[in-house]
């Protein structure tokens, strides 16, 4: 199982990567991390009829973890507006707190973003702020989140007057990701991580890019493939 291990002093942290490595999910919590027994889980709607998610939580209730879920936005507020991003604010992050206060988390406890960057952006920018601060574990479900920004410590919500103008430099404890939870997913979403995938290519490493080039075919059946 591929891992990189980004180091940043004391803020270092891993990258666990595999396909249909969510089983083992809350055995590497138990293994690597000391954490205490008080999870939250967040989350979007959509995910929680995934046929993974129930399993997903429900090993780490096997594992000894106190699990809570809180979707974001709430069920019936997503049936009326799905588009999420517009729940990235000020308003969805005081409801993560008081969800938090009545799952009764503190600061030995932890916050586990399941999502996409919308998701991530709003469950790290409460984790990071809460108590002042309480552990933070990605679970990226989005290709562009699983390349982009559950990596690097960005946390953000938005204000009415703009995107992502109130935030925090926030490392996670560990990123975990899972590629076959990449098949849910509709094309525009592949494409646009993979547009994130050859921006770094164009920025920072030429035989990547050359390497892209090389398996273009391969991307676009990817990308064919998707609904």
């Amino acid at each position: 199982m591929p891992e990189i291990n980004l180091k940043l002093h004391k803020n270092s942290y891993p990258i666990i990567i595999g396909s249909k490595i969510l089983t083992g999910f809350a055995k590497a919590l138990k293994q690597r991390l000391f954490l205490g027994n008080r999870l939250v889980i967040v989350t979007n709607p959509t995910l929680r009829r995934l046929n993974w998610f129930n399993p997903l939580c429900k090993r780490l209730s096997r594992a000894g973890y106190k699990v809570g879920v809180v979707s974001v936005p709430p069920e019936a507020t997503h049936r009326r507006e799905p588009d999420l991003e517009k729940f990235k604010s000020n308003q969805m992050a005081m409801y993560l707190y008081g969800e938090f206060l009545k799952n009764r988390l503190d600061r030995t406890s932890t916050v586990i973003a399941v999502g996409g960057g919308t998701t991530g952006d709003l469950a790290s920018f409460a984790a990071s702020t809460y108590m002042r601060g309480i552990n933070l574990i990605h679970i990226p479900t989005t290709l562009l989140a699983q390349v982009d920004s559950s990596i690097g410590g960005k946390t953000a919500i938005n204000l009415p007057q703009g995107k992502n103008l109130v935030g925090t430099f926030y490392q996670p404890r560990m990123v975990y990701i899972d590629i076959d939870v990449l098949k849910s997913l509709p094309r525009r979403e592949i494409r646009c991580g993979f547009a994130e995938i050859v921006k770094y290519g164009v920025i920072k490493d030429g035989s990547f890019f050359n390497y892209l080039e090389e398996n273009i075919e391969v991307i676009q059946d990817i990308i064919k493939s998707k609904n």
